[in-house]
Order: structure tokens, then C-alpha cells, then sequence
């Protein structure tokens, strides 16, 4: 009679373990994560790249045929809500920059652009995301392989120093000079691309995997990769067609650009992350 009482204690403890979610009771996970990607296509911040050509497009102003990685820092809060399930949100902000790889295509034909635009401009991304982890049949939250989804939104802010980004161009020109009209072709520069800080919000799908591991039941490990969905879908656009329309002035020259260069920072990275379990 006593062994059966012993094995029924020792069951129902087992069982009421395995109802508490999180590890040893400890449910919250606060930590620092780093994300990276190859710049293959696109410019760092420091405006280099590895191939930096679109296929349709232009040769860029950075330096290629250098081995550099995209790099993006993150903050991350988890809070374990079952043994399967993961409520997270995180925090993303990074630096990064655009080669000035596409042709300016004006609607009229007065002005004609000699060559590229020169210099590049500076994007700083900042994401916001909400998302699920979900573990799989042979883990418990927050230990184990997982998949995770959810929303984001990816802010970014251009900057752009005339200095640095200008355009040469020739500009047909007529005057009247008091006894006939005269036609002439003038040099000019131009280092107006609208207003020097432009700032923009885009929303996005956040998917992933990962696999976590506890050390000394306190640190957390976390290694895996992210995509964003919509980024990603618009791989061959931004591939054949940057400039997101046929003409693109100065004016929207950043605005039609910018996007395409953040949906390639944010398509797809790896991560390593570090957390406290609390």
C-alpha cells in the first residue's frame, strides 16, 4: 500500500511540473540579439559591396568585390505562456546606405544627366515587431527548436549630404539676348534630392526558426534566421526594377529607392542571442 502511495505522489508531482510552463518556473526572457546578412547587392553604410549591380540597373558609387556583412542590433523581451508558446516583442535598429544604382529618368527631356548620381545617401532602420514562438513536439518553452511569426514594422530616416551626392548634367537653354533667340547647352551640378531627412514607415510579415539553449538555468543561447514575407516576395522586383516606376526625377529620387534597399536589409539575416532567464 505504501509503494502505491509513493508512486501516486510522485506522478501527480510530475504531472503538475508539466503544467507549469516556462523552465524551473522562470518564465521571462530579456536579452541582446545580433543580426547579419552578406551586402551582396547593396551598399553598408560605409558604401561598400560585394557585387552592388542591379540586373537591369547600373554599376553603384561603392567599392565592390569586398567581402562586408549588413549588421543589425536588437533588443528582445520573451515571455514563456505554455509549454509550446512564446509571446515576444523586439527591438531592431541598424545602419545602412544606397550606392545611387539607378538612373535618374526624367518626364522631360531639357535636362541631360551626363552620368550618375555621385556619393550615396545613409538610411537608419529602426523595426518594431510582435511575434509568436511556437516550439515543437519534443520541447518545452522557452528550450528547443521553434518557429516564430508575427507582425513588423520597419521605420527608416535618409540622409543625404550634397556634398557628397550630386549630379553633373547639361541644360538646354534659350534666351533672348535683344536682337534674336539663342540656343545654348549649359554645365550645371545639381545637389538637390528633396528634403535632406526623409523618414518612412512600411509594414511586413516577420517569419523564422531558431533553437534555444539554457546555460547554468539562468543564460540563454538563441541562434536561427528571420525573413521578412513581403520583403522577400518582392525579391525580382527590386532585382529587375529598383526604381519601383519608368521615370524617377530627383524630387522622388529617394523615396522610389529607399524602399528597395530596406526590404534587401530586412529580407533575410541571421541571428545569435544572448538572454537572461528570469
Amino acid at each position: 500500500m505504501s509503494r502505491f502511495l509513493i508512486i501516486l505522489f510522485l506522478a501527480k508531482s510530475f504531472f503538475i511540473l508539466a503544467q507549469t510552463s516556462g523552465f524551473i518556473g522562470k518564465r521571462l526572457v530579456i536579452g541582446y540579439g545580433f543580426n547579419t546578412s552578406p551586402a551582396i547587392f547593396g551598399a553598408t553604410k560605409n558604401n561598400e559591396t560585394l557585387i552592388g549591380t542591379n540586373i537591369l540597373g547600373s554599376n553603384g558609387t561603392a567599392d565592390n568585390n569586398a567581402l562586408v556583412f549588413n549588421s543589425a542590433h536588437e533588443i528582445h523581451i520573451d515571455l514563456v505562456i505554455s509549454s509550446k508558446w512564446m509571446i515576444c516583442t523586439n527591438f531592431k535598429t541598424y545602419n545602412t546606405g544606397f550606392d545611387n544604382s539607378v538612373e535618374l529618368k526624367e518626364f522631360y527631356n531639357t535636362i541631360n544627366y551626363s552620368n550618375n548620381i555621385r556619393g550615396y545617401y545613409t538610411i537608419r532602420g529602426n523595426n518594431f515587431g510582435i511575434y509568436a514562438k511556437y516550439f515543437g513536439s519534443r520541447n518545452v518553452a522557452p528550450w528547443g527548436r521553434y518557429m516564430l511569426f508575427g507582425p513588423v514594422v520597419n521605420f527608416s530616416k535618409t540622409t543625404y549630404d550634397p556634398k557628397i551626392m550630386n549630379i553633373k548634367a547639361k541644360i538646354d537653354a534659350t534666351y533672348y539676348n535683344g536682337m534674336y533667340y539663342v540656343y545654348e547647352t549649359k554645365d550645371t551640378t545639381y545637389s538637390d534630392f528633396g528634403p535632406k531627412n526623409q523618414t518612412f514607415k512600411r509594414f511586413d510579415l516577420m517569419l523564422g526558426w531558431g533553437r534555444s539553449r539554457i546555460i547554468s538555468n539562468k543564460v540563454v543561447v538563441d541562434f536561427g534566421a528571420t525573413m521578412q514575407a513581403i520583403s522577400l516576395g518582392m525579391l525580382l522586383f527590386d532585382t529587375f526594377d529598383p526604381a519601383s516606376g519608368k521615370y524617377i526625377s530627383r524630387n522622388d529620387y529617394i523615396e522610389k529607392t529607399e524602399k528597395s534597399r530596406v526590404r534587401s536589409f530586412n529580407r533575410f539575416n541571421v541571428f545569435l542571442k544572448i538572454g537572461y532567464l528570469f
